[in-house]
């Protein structure tokens, strides 16, 4: 394995990548818990679904309550078996109006760019409805259900922390079922930003080999007065789909709907399409906004967004470094999925992405620190000399190209021999550190410090 032409960080790291933020939307069936246990009718759920960041909690009404119950009093062929979600408990019928019954509060421990329910009108003239809410409980947007009519409605924006669900009036009830939450977004934690906060219908088919459609696209923006350029570079799977383009940023400040979005020729599943717009400033990059739809099977796609988070950082290896053996390509992006690296600009390859972050939560946002990435190498491969890597997020070139120096000590895996090596006066005056051979590092560690 040391000796393959590139060492990619273990399966472990790999692991992570399914606890990013760019994971599917969360659902909530209300017939199955987080662990997979199934959900008895009548069962309070105010706090079930609480490891995946949602809660619940009935406002409103005095005919139901006090909590909100899985019921298992489902119209046929609605939703999935057998519970729909009630501020009513079994026996009481689940559909409700916007009043005596009360409403469905939904809870959110994080931000999310959009919120959608299952919707079954109780009558051919009534409908559900859904409204979005940020932190400080301000409705950021709502959406109504065709009267009669079956179907899931969605409402998004940026910084969602509250959904109501309910009737769309108090003589006007339906059923509710399957929630589904997309985590994400902002709002922006930079000054300036441009990006898209919201796709109205993201789509996946197997037809024209492989597409995409976006619905109505949501684009929000905030620019500095003295201008700014975009660069956007549209990418499957982190690899970019054409040269990237560059134009002027909208000015201001605002929002604006733009007509639907396709892409096509993009293969077979599973994918993830990306939607990347760098701002920059005077010739540096002040944000970054991206959306992913990810593809696994005709139908609706799941989607992430980011809008206005800091560029990515590339800090190992560092310029004018030295490096020899094996090694880590590593760093941070509040954006992704993909991040790729790129040696004496070769095409780029694959890095691990989502480890934990802490420490970029000022930057990329408290709900959203597992953008680390990593890749292991094996630096002798590349031969004594001057070398350059470079940074790919999402298909996007970030930064110049960094060079660094190796030295090979003796091919490209010495085995064999064992030495080590004593340094005085490291790490302080007085002080020696003994340095021993480590094969399976191709390099030498610190074996002890004295006194």
């Amino acid at each position: 394995m040391l000796r393959s032409k590139l060492l990619v960080v273990s399966s472990v790291l790999a692991c992570l990548c399914a606890s990013t933020t760019w994971a599917a939307p969360v659902l909530i069936n209300f017939d199955r818990d987080p662990d997979g246990g199934v959900i008895p009718n009548g069962l309070a759920v105010n706090t079930t679904y609480a490891t995946l960041g949602v809660t619940f909690s009935r406002e409103g009404g005095s005919t139901c309550g006090p909590d909100i119950y899985a019921n298992n009093n489902q119209p046929a062929g609605f939703g999935s078996s057998p519970n729909v979600v009630s501020p009513c408990a079994p026996p009481t019928a689940a559909d409700i109006n916007d009043s005596s019954y009360g409403v469905i509060k939904v809870s959110l421990d994080r931000n999310a760019t959009r919120v959608c329910i299952d919707v079954r009108p109780g009558a051919p003239g009534h409908a559900g409805a859904i409204r979005v809410f940020d932190a400080s409980d301000t409705q950021i947007n709502a959406t109504v259900s065709a009267p009669g009519l079956t179907q899931q409605i969605c409402a998004a924006g940026l910084g969602i922390r509250y959904a109501r669900i309910a009737g769309s009036s108090s003589t006007s009830f339906a059923h509710f079922d399957n929630l589904v939450v997309h985590f994400g977004g902002g709002p922006a934690t930079q000054s300036y930003y441009q990006g898209i906060a919201a796709l109205a219908a993201p789509t996946c088919s197997s037809g024209s080999g492989g597409s995409i459609s976006t619905g109505t696209r949501t684009w929000v923006w905030n620019t500095p007065s003295g201008g700014a350029s975009i660069t956007r570079v549209d990418a499957r799977n982190g690899v970019a789909m054409g040269s990237p383009a560059t134009y002027p940023a909208n000015a201001g400040s605002g929002t604006q709907d733009y007509a639907t979005f396709g892409a096509f020729g993009l293969g077979h599943y599973p994918f993830t399409y990306t939607i990347q717009e760098a701002m920059s400033v005077g010739g540096n990059v002040v944000s970054v906004s991206t959306v992913a739809i990810h593809c696994v099977a005709d139908g609706p796609a799941g989607t992430s967004y980011w809008v206005g988070m800091a560029p990515p950082a590339l800090e190992n290896p560092q310029a004018s470094s030295y490096q020899s053996g094996i090694g880590l390509i590593s760093g941070w992006s509040c954006v992704g999925p993909h991040v790729g690296i790129s040696f004496d600009g070769l095409p780029p390859i694959a890095a691990p992405y989502g480890s934990g972050r802490l420490d970029t939560a000022s930057v990329c946002g408290a709900w959203n620190v597992y953008g680390g990435f990593g890749l292991l190498s094996n630096f002798n491969l590349l031969g004594t000399g001057s070398h350059t890597v470079q940074l790919y997020v999402n298909g996007q070139v970030f930064g110049p190209p960094r060079s660094f120096q190796v030295t090979v000590p003796a091919g490209e895996f010495l085995s064999g021999v064992s030495a080590s090596s004593t340094v005085n006066n490291f790490p302080s005056a007085g002080r020696s550190t003994t340095l021993i051979w480590q094969q399976s590092q191709q390099n030498f560690g610190i074996q002890a410090v004295s006194p």
